[in-house]
């Protein structure tokens, strides 16, 4: 004998999936069946019917801006074309959520979809495929190592600075000071060529300190030719 289906067996069977879509999403989801099937129907529709949407017509149960659980207070209906523009509108396109691969990156960091584009709001959707991971090369790579090089020639040019300001030369500093600069000149060319060395040697008067003009960061970062250079 044949055993007889729940009689809403089908609208369970899309609350199951509902449910497990969400879970894969790693968004909670608070509806029970009952609360599930009311509020379709509440809007017409009776998911124990097997109905078919075309094109962008497909209602949807949507969170309101894309955040927090499925549950009655946090959901409004929508067709599935205005989902997809209020997903794009709040920086959520990825449907697979968090748990979705890591495919972007800006600078040394590594992130989701959903993460790049909350972090860098102001990057344009079309801007991403400059971020994408397969992007970041070995030729990328090699272009830093390379203008790393061209920087380590460069003449230092030095700010030196104090807890008022920085100076263009050691005189100004020296003088704005008090101090005589014939006494500091030679201790500080000691000093720089430590510095120039990658060695930190003790400065003869703890307010002036020594600070290289354009970090590697920013030689890279202006003279690569890829808008988002490896950083070393």
């Amino acid at each position: 004998m044949p055993i007889k289906k729940h009689l809403l067996s089908l609208a369970k069977t899309k609350y199951s999936r509902h449910k497990s879509q969400s879970k894969f999403r790693n968004i909670d989801f608070l509806f029970t069946f009952e609360e599930w099937y009311q509020w379709w129907l509440s809007y017409g529709i009776d998911k124990n019917i097997d109905q078919k949407w075309s094109g962008g017509n497909r209602p949807c149960m949507c969170r309101i801006g894309d955040r927090g659980p499925y549950e009655i207070s946090n959901v409004y209906f929508a067709l599935d074309n205005e989902n997809i523009k209020d997903c794009h509108k709040n920086g959520k396109a990825n449907p697979q959520g968090s748990k979705s691969k890591i495919k972007f990156r800006y600078g040394n960091e590594y992130f989701t979809r959903n993460d790049f584009l909350t972090k860098y709001p102001y990057l344009k959707e079309y801007e991403l495929r400059f971020y994408k991971l397969e992007s970041y090369d070995e030729n990328n790579k090699k272009e830093s190592l390379k203008l790393k090089k061209q920087w380590e020639k460069i003449p230092y040019e030095l700010w030196w600075e104090t807890d008022i300001g920085c100076f263009p030369t050691l005189k100004d500093a020296a003088d704005f000071h008090g101090l005589k600069y014939s006494n500091l000149q030679g201790k500080f060319e000691r000093a720089i060529e430590g510095y120039k060395k990658g060695k930190k040697i003790p400065l003869p008067y703890k307010k002036i300190k020594i600070k290289r003009i354009g970090s590697l960061e920013q030689y890279i970062q202006k003279n690569s030719r890829y808008i988002d250079p490896y950083l070393i």
